[in-house]
């Protein structure tokens, strides 16, 4: 009989098994803390990347949205490994409708054709200028008014009409002939010196005028403008230096006799561009008739393209759209879609990753602004790693391009942004400056950041676009 504390023929398979748990031990030991966090890193940076690509998608698809949805999809994470637990990645996606405003404030000549109508303008072969005539009109404008408070966007004139122009040494006159211009104003605008001189009258009443060279007749139906007069004064509203005319000085807000700026501007007793236009038959009631002159041609063209927007502290855009990702390994990040702006923050800081909406530009000395923003709508609150797909719909795009004298431009952002917005601004304060003598103010409290551009000469000129868009 063996004695089995002596018998020793299962321990090689004990001592076996036990080894090979060991090594199985050490392979998961060594498999979990190499090979996951390198194969899990691989995989949440594809999904960081692909997260990007998704923003910026989204962004392209915002700015060139319609009433058709634009599709783009989002992968909020990344799975779980096969027998791997808690290995995936979650993601956060969440749209806040109140968030991260921009106001402007200003006032803005604007110009645009209205969808119905067209332009129309004609021209005609003329002499050239005379060599003495240093400063010609290159621009003349009547425009009709409803009412003194309201520009050119309304209220246009209701039938067919004839347009006379005469201009001799002695003559500078425009008839409108079977104009209905019952109850109307008038203002008149003219531009010079290619063209940063512009002046502009105030509203003349044309039923009662006090100018008796500016009147109505009855019969035949015709309105007359006597250019060469002195009852009706224009206002400089835009000069690069005082102007000296007829022997007196003029400065911003001053006003002359027009006959004084005809003079002036047109050179009387020297080759004059033209004798005499006719045209009849004027169709589409448009409000203004502009009198144009270069050196080889002279147009008269009547069109309705320009209105008088203000905006007081009025919302452009509002809204963002933030993207979370929670990793395990990586870096968490938040992709930030703000005012049109591409945002990335991670614990190290927070970057644009697109250029702001609000760019400046030098025009030939001009400060120019482009404004291109977003008013975000939708209800969007969503966790998980699920691939999900975003409906982009425009409800309105406003479009404004125009000279203004102010601007001033406040964004309100996010807590987490706000040093980014704060240096980019200060950044626009410094191009500003670099252009020219512009005047720009920058100030800021805890809540937000703002400038205040002022030129009244040549001005500022202002393009922006603003959508309302809805995601879904």
């Amino acid at each position: 009989m063996k004695n089995l504390n002596e018998d020793t023929e299962a321990v090689s398979i004990v001592v076996g098994a036990i080894l090979l748990l060991a090594i199985l031990v050490t392979f998961m030991s060594v498999f979990t803390s190499t090979w996951v966090p390198i194969y899990v890193s691989d995989d949440e940076a594809a999904h960081s990347e692909q997260v990007h690509h998704s923003m910026l998608e989204l962004k392209k698809q915002a700015e060139i949205a319609n009433s058709v949805p634009n599709t783009v999809s989002i992968d909020l994470g990344t799975d779980d490994l096969p027998y791997i637990k808690d290995s995936n990645s979650v993601g956060y996606l969440d749209l806040n409708e109140s968030a991260g405003k921009l106001l402007i404030t200003s006032t803005i000549e604007s110009e645009y054709v209205p969808s119905n109508m067209l332009p129309y303008s004609f021209g005609i072969a003329v002499e050239e200028l005379d060599t003495n005539v240093t400063n010609p009109i290159t621009s003349m404008q009547f425009e009709f008014l409803q009412d003194p408070s309201e520009y050119t966007a309304n209220d246009k004139l209701a039938q067919n009409f004839d347009i006379h122009f005469r201009t001799t040494t002695y003559n500078r006159w425009i008839q409108f002939k079977n104009a209905d211009v019952n109850d109307k104003h008038i203002r008149i605008s003219l531009s010079g010196g290619y063209p940063s001189e512009k002046w502009i009258s105030e509203d003349i009443k044309l039923d009662g005028t006090d100018d008796s060279k500016i009147y109505l007749n009855n019969d035949p139906r015709v309105l007359h403008i006597d250019c060469l007069t002195k009852d009706t004064n224009l206002t400089l509203k835009k000069s690069n230096q005082p102007l000296l005319i007829n022997g007196t000085n003029y400065n911003i807000s001053d006003s002359a006799p027009l006959y004084d700026l005809i003079q002036h501007y047109m050179k009387l007793g020297g080759n004059y561009l033209f004798d005499y236009v006719n045209y009849d038959g004027v169709a589409e009631s448009s409000q203004i008739f502009e009198y144009q002159t270069t050196n080889r041609t002279t147009n008269v063209t009547y069109v309705n393209n320009t209105r008088i927007i203000t905006m007081n502290n009025s919302e452009i855009s509002k809204g963002t759209l933030k993207m979370e990702s929670d990793y395990n390994f990586m870096v968490d990040q938040q992709y930030i879609y703000d005012s049109g702006a591409l945002i990335l923050q991670q614990k190290d800081g927070v970057v644009f990753k697109t250029q702001p909406p609000i760019q400046v530009s030098n025009r030939s000395g001009d400060v120019g602004l482009s404004i291109n923003t977003i008013l975000l709508k939708g209800d969007i609150e969503r966790r998980g790693n699920d691939m999900e797909n975003l409906y982009i719909t425009a409800n309105s795009v406003e479009t404004i391009n125009g000279y203004t004298e102010n601007v001033t431009i406040t964004k309100y952002p996010t807590e987490d942004t706000w040093d980014l917005w704060y240096n980019y601004f200060r950044e626009m304060e410094d191009e500003i400056q670099d252009v020219g003598p512009t005047s720009v103010t920058f100030n800021n409290t805890s809540e937000y950041v703002r400038l205040n551009i002022e030129d009244s000469s040549p001005g500022i000129y202002l393009s922006m676009k603003s959508s309302e868009i809805t995601i879904n």
